[in-house]
């Protein structure tokens, strides 16, 4: 692969599910604990890898990897 970029779950729904889906999730009461659905989010990763031969150019997949990247660092306070 080119560009590869990986998060766990829960990282995932902090911050690319919008905040109103997150309060109704929340409000089914799925998991009693809180702490146990971190747990389960963050033994789950998605990972979006990219084998761009055009370095980037046209969009589709690379440019679907690179705002992954761009807001993922964001979030972790790496840009």
């Amino acid at each position: 692969w080119s560009r590869a970029v990986a998060a766990d779950m829960l990282t995932v729904y902090e911050q690319f599910v919008d905040m109103r889906e997150r309060r109704r999730v929340e409000r089914l009461e799925m998991l009693d604990e809180v702490e146990e659905w971190h747990l389960i989010m963050q033994h789950y990763c998605i990972t979006v890898a990219v084998l761009d031969q055009a370095g980037g150019a046209g969009g589709g997949l690379g440019a679907i990897h690179d705002a992954v990247s761009k807001q993922l660092a964001a979030g972790m306070g790496m840009m």
